[in-house]
C-alpha cells in the first residue's frame, strides 16, 4: 500500500504553491524532498500530513502522520562546505560553476 500526493495543486490567494505535484511513498521508505527556497517543499509536506487544503488532486495518507520542518535551512551534520555542495547539487549547478560559486561564497 502506498500513500502521498497525486497531481496535487495548492493555491494561496493568487499564488500557486504547488501545481499538479505527485509523489508516491511506501511504508518503510525514507524519502527526501529537495529544492530551492520557495519551491514548495514545505507546502508539499504540510499538504501530505493534512495541514494544508488542496485546490486539486488527491492526497492519501495513513491514519497517523507527522511533519518536522527543518528550522535553520542548514544540515548540522554537514560542514559548511558540504552544505554548500549539497545545495549546489539541488540546483543542478554544473561542477565547474558550483566550485567557482562556492569559492566565492566562502571568501
Amino acid at each position: 500500500m502506498s500513500w502521498g500526493a497525486d497531481r496535487v495543486t495548492v493555491v494561496f490567494g493568487e499564488t500557486t504553491a504547488l501545481r499538479e505535484v505527485s509523489v508516491e511513498l511506501r511504508p518503510g521508505q525514507i524519502a527526501m524532498v529537495v529544492g530551492g527556497d520557495g519551491a514548495g517543499k514545505t507546502t508539499l509536506c504540510r499538504t501530505i500530513v493534512g495541514l494544508e487544503n488542496v485546490s486539486g488532486g488527491v492526497v492519501s495518507r495513513p491514519p497517523r502522520t507527522c511533519f518536522q520542518p527543518e528550522t535553520s535551512g542548514v544540515w548540522v551534520d554537514l560542514t559548511v562546505l558540504e552544505n554548500l555542495q549539497f545545495v549546489a547539487g539541488g540546483y543542478h549547478l554544473a561542477p565547474d560553476h558550483s566550485r567557482t560559486r562556492i569559492d566565492e561564497l566562502l571568501e
